[in-house]
């Protein structure tokens, strides 16, 4: 039927552009782990037989899929990020895909809403990213919620782009961006000491008018 050559096509899309993503992290995750091993053998930290069994034991790392929580010990510890992404996408594309208005407009803003406002009222924020809630890890609730987030600021910029009034007040709208970076930035100087509901209103309006004020535009 035709629903089910759509589903089958999406499925396609789908697991073709996660895959890609993959395809292209992996030189780039190899060699970190490589270096890292390497540096860890000549000061003495582990022999070779050492590194073997701990590229074995983190293989769902080289896979990217750790955050879900195949867990057994990460060789960088920042890997955690492309894992929670790449899971994200994953689950998030085939929706977005399928509906993208409804999508970008309904499900995702109000998607992240309720995944950072449940971080903040379990966690106290959305820090902690290896630590589980319930089960799931919260780096990964994050992602989902900040993927969702992006979703609908490109989507709102997009909008603003097409609407010929906003492109001829560049001028203040870059200074509005530049304020909200400032910000930002004091935010986080203060280990998010302030709402994370206002520091994230300030990076949506970030990222919004970044991907609308033509001066920020790649030729």
């Amino acid at each position: 039927s035709e629903y089910e050559e759509m589903s089958s096509s999406l499925g396609d899309e789908t697991f073709n552009f996660i895959f890609t993503k993959m395809r292209r992290l992996w030189p780039h995750v190899l060699l970190s782990c490589a270096m890292i091993l390497c540096v860890e053998i000549s000061v003495g930290r582990m022999t070779l037989l050492d590194a073997l069994f701990k590229v074995w034991t983190c293989l769902s790392d080289l896979l990217f899929v750790h955050m879900s929580g195949f867990s057994y010990g990460m060789i960088n510890g920042h890997f955690w990020y492309l894992s929670v992404l790449i899971l994200s996408a994953w689950f998030l594309y085939p929706i977005a895909r399928s509906r993208p208005n409804l999508f970008n407009l309904v499900i995702a803003p109000l998607v992240a809403l309720f995944l950072i406002g449940w971080m903040v009222q379990i966690n106290g924020g959305v820090g902690r990213p290896v630590v589980r809630s319930g089960i799931i890890f919260n780096g990964l609730i994050r992602s989902l919620a900040e993927v969702c987030a992006g979703c609908f600021c490109y989507a709102i910029s997009r909008r603003l782009s097409a609407n010929r009034n906003f492109n001829e007040r560049t001028l203040p709208l870059l200074f509005l961006w530049f304020i909200c970076v400032v910000l930002a930035f004091c935010w986080m100087w203060q280990s998010f000491g302030g709402s994370v509901f206002h520091l994230l209103i300030l990076f949506c309006v970030i990222i919004t008018l970044s991907f609308s004020l033509p001066v920020f535009e790649i030729k």
